[in-house]
């Protein structure tokens, strides 16, 4: 007898369920019991192991290739066809030197008494050992459940981990691609709202007012598609801080404010007026909620009486939170029962035909139901057609700690300031500062001119110095700078009494010194603040009936409130100074804050763009500056790109660029390198920039 049979013999005297696989998989020798079972012929082309679907091993895959590597482990068969199924183990023949693999087993009884009771077996059916093969086979079995748990539970690690890093690769790319589509296009809005400036008129005006509307309605497309990708992350990684929520509020009413008044609106609070403890929740998106809810209110009104409402839900059993039940109410044209559905669709606008000429992308309240639901809430609405509308939501906030104190800074309100009359001419060599300016002091109902060079203020005054009743002058101008400006303006006829205020970067007291002997009334630190303003205005304008104050004294002495109320020059004389590296955050939102109350959201949102645009050039201007050693140059686009960083709150990039300015004067003109420090400040002070603008905007 060959080794082959000897082998074979054996075999059958321990299992009943005796296979030979050839390497085709092809079956070549069969026990009587699994040839019974399978109809098999020796002739027969009946190819074993894709005959059977196997639950074990689980990473089987049926080829004879796997049932090679899976040798000496338990497998689990079955064929619904022949109601037949198998357990058992492969054997590798190339052990005694024979060719192929051999499936070694019994019929797996607890599959066939499930599957195929009429499937007669008998004792023979099962060698004489099988109870001992059962306990061998059921060990066997556990420990693959083991093994297998265990290699899932790496495989669910491995997945988990393979999610995060993918979910940091897409928030990094959309990081990135927020900057580089939002930068150019920023450049095409500033560019064709410039275009707009040079009064064209017919097709010219007509075509430019085409493209602007296109990019503004691209631009929001873009800010939803980045938005709605990583709205999950926005909410997750949330920076949750202690607020007050009264301050939020009237935060939120103040920078509705300014739109609410063109409009000839009225704006309100309701519900609980004084909230008796602070809170701990993600206040940026509170704040984006509802700046849209407000925004969108506004825009759909007419007249009538936005309501901005909060209170407390009392049917909360968290002791640890409560519920805050928010509402924004307007009496604008209501929205009508068909356009419902679609309410909180993207994309859907002119929902009625009195809203159907407004403009917008109809993405605002997709985002707003996205972040409420995120948060654990739901927004609803209520609307009567020629009444008005109610959008509610209500979240859980947590309670802040009790030894949290909130200081609590009250938002003026800008429908009861002063309303001042007078003629203002604004004299600023940098646009961005012009156009900035020229709106904050409009916001007091001013008519304001402006003027790029100080060349340019002394030919307007000398062709009619009574045509202005005050002057604001930049103090550091290429050519002919705001000292020279100021002494040739007041030798004009009838204009040695005219007020002229010095602005400057700077306050030192060098400066107030040569602005008095220059024959100045009055110092503001840039960028403006609208309270030190309203000062000036009070002394030099009238206002609400009251004729200017007669006080001659000097607004320029370093202890006046006017001079030392904005910001200080913190640049050093010398050298560059060691930075240190936490001492200077890279953006403050509170001079964001102040010009969105102070001029709106969207205006803030163009002179942004422009700001964006010139800061390229001149940035360009600087690098070439630096390169040919141009100091004075230097000096000047230093001096220039520091101030309109501050004034947009772009705060470790503003300070360099004063310390690298500081350092020019006293010729120590720094290299080009510097601007690689540089470069990384502005972009992230940007960046946030413009991510607090899209939040308000919604």
């Amino acid at each position: 007898m060959s080794q082959s049979d000897t082998f074979w013999s054996e075999l059958q005297k321990l299992f009943t369920v005796v296979g030979q696989i050839d390497s085709s998989g092809r079956l070549v020798r069969a026990s009587p019991l699994l040839a019974a079972q399978c109809r098999w012929q020796a002739q027969d082309d009946f190819y074993f192991f894709e005959s059977f679907s196997f639950k074990r091993p689980t990473s089987f895959d049926g080829r004879y290739e796997s049932a090679r590597e899976a040798v000496g482990q338990l497998f689990l068969g079955f064929n619904n066809e022949l109601g037949f199924a198998v357990r058992g183990q492969v054997v590798d023949y190339s052990g005694i030197g024979l060719d192929g693999l051999c499936f070694v087993g019994v019929p797996w009884l607890w599959w066939m008494e499930g599957n195929a009771p009429d499937q007669s077996l008998t004792m023979a059916s099962f060698p004489v050992h099988d109870v001992q093969m059962d306990q061998l086979f059921f060990m066997s079995t556990q420990q693959s459940m083991v093994e297998d748990l265990q290699a899932l539970n790496e495989q669910l690690k491995t997945a988990k981990q393979d999610v995060e890093r993918s979910n940091e690769a897409r928030q990094s790319f959309f990081h990135h691609v927020s900057h580089e589509m939002r930068t150019p296009l920023n450049g095409v809005v500033s560019s064709l709202s410039l275009m707009r400036d040079l009064g064209l008129d017919g097709k010219l005006a007509e075509y430019a007012g085409l493209a602007s509307r296109s990019a503004d309605r691209l631009l929001e497309v873009i800010n939803f598609t980045l938005e709605s990708a990583s709205i999950e992350s926005h909410v997750s990684d949330a920076e949750f801080t202690d607020f007050s929520l009264d301050l939020l509020i009237e935060e939120c009413l103040a920078i509705a404010s300014p739109l609410v008044i063109e409009r000839g609106l009225e704006l309100r609070r309701s519900g609980v007026q004084k909230f008796a403890r602070p809170y701990r929740g993600p206040v940026k998106l509170l704040r984006q909620i509802l700046g849209n809810l407000l925004s969108n209110a506004v825009k759909f009104s007419q007249s009538g009486t936005i309501t901005l409402g909060a209170g407390i839900n009392e049917d909360n059993s968290d002791e640890q939170a409560d519920i805050i039940e928010f509402s924004v109410a307007d009496q604008g044209p209501g929205i009508p029962d068909e356009a419902l559905p679609r309410l909180f669709t993207p994309f859907a606008t002119g929902l009625s035909a009195e809203t159907k000429n407004h403009q917008g992308t109809g993405l605002g309240l997709a985002i707003v139901q996205r972040i409420v639901e995120a948060l654990g809430g739901e927004i609803t609405v209520q609307t009567v057609l020629g009444e008005g509308s109610i959008f509610q939501f209500a979240i859980p906030i947590s309670h802040a700690p009790d030894d949290v104190q909130i200081e609590v800074a009250r938002y003026p309100s800008l429908a009861s300031a002063d309303a001042y009359r007078g003629r203002v001419l604004l004299v600023d060599d940098n646009e961005t500062n012009r156009l900035l300016n020229a709106k904050v002091m409009e916001s007091t109902g001013l008519d304001v001119t402006t003027a790029g060079s100080g060349q340019e203020a002394y030919d307007a005054l000398a062709v009619e110095n009574n045509a202005v009743d005050l002057v604001f002058m930049d103090l550091d101008m290429p050519g002919m700078d705001g000292f020279e400006a100021t002494r040739r303006i007041k030798a004009l006829p009838g204009a040695e009494t005219l007020p002229i205020i010095a602005l400057s970067a700077h306050s030192s007291a060098r400066d107030r010194q040569l602005a008095e002997e220059a024959g100045m009334q009055g110092f503001l630190t840039k960028p403006l603040v609208l309270e030190p303003l309203r000062a000036i205005y009070t002394r030099y304008l009238a206002h609400d009936g009251a004729t200017p104050e007669t006080d001659e004294g000097s607004l320029l002495a370093p202890e006046s409130p006017v001079a030392t109320e904005a910001h200080h020059d913190s640049s050093v004389e010398g050298a560059l100074p060691e930075e240190d590296a936490g001492a200077t955050m890279t953006f403050d939102r509170q001079p964001v804050d102040r010009l969105i109350h102070e001029v709106g959201v969207d205006i803030l949102q163009t002179l942004v763009d422009k700001f964006l645009t010139e800061s390229a050039e001149r940035w360009e201007l600087l690098s070439g500056s630096l390169a040919a050693a141009d100091r004075e140059s230097a000096v000047r686009e230093f001096h220039t790109l520091g101030s309109a960083c501050l004034t947009f709150g772009i705060t470790a990039a503003g300070e360099k660029f004063r310390q690298c300015e500081a350092a020019a004067i006293e010729k120590n003109l720094p290299g080009d390198e510097v601007l690689l420090s540089i470069a990384p400040l502005l972009a992230e002070g940007i960046s946030q920039l413009q991510l607090l603008l899209s939040e308000q905007r919604g």
